[in-house]
């Protein structure tokens, strides 16, 4: 097995998925040669699919004219390419004040809501709501009825 500093290299850009699933990876650190990079945003989705963070190490030359914030783990630069997902008490956290918000926002504001949406009809012909399709957690699809996906 090879190793980037004290960092394991676990295999190929093609094992990436077989080496999250079976060894329980959180974080993935991709170095890629530059005729691989077309594969980067392959491994990135598939790490936002598993819920794994994903770390890139950028080439030099990305260095001087990309991002100035990055990382470093044994003095090697890291860009994390997604954010940190929220999880355990702390997910339950941010949802309980999310939902509490909305209803508190939405009752204090229902009467505008009314009086807007009596105005949206009398003055137009189609419905008051538009429905978008959205991709939501998991790659769920809302807005739509499921013959429509």
């Amino acid at each position: 097995m090879k190793e980037l500093a004290p960092i394991p290299l676990l295999g190929a850009i093609d094992e990436v998925e077989r080496f999250i699933v079976t060894l329980g990876i959180d974080v993935v650190i991709v170095t890629l040669e530059p005729e691989h990079h077309a594969r980067m945003k392959d491994i990135v989705d598939l790490c936002d699919r598993r819920g794994v963070e994903c770390m890139l190490i950028p080439d030099m030359i990305e260095l001087l004219v990309g991002p100035r914030f990055y990382e470093e783990i044994c003095g090697v630069p890291l860009i994390r390419v997604k954010g940190l997902r929220i999880k355990g008490f702390n997910a339950f956290v941010k949802r309980t004040m999310d939902l509490t918000l909305s209803l508190i926002a939405a009752t204090l504001f229902s009467p505008f809501f009314f009086v807007i949406s009596v105005i949206i009809k009398m003055s137009s012909r189609g419905p008051i709501f538009y429905m978008q399709k959205r991709v939501g957690m998991n790659g769920n699809i809302s807005g739509c009825t499921s013959s429509e996906q």
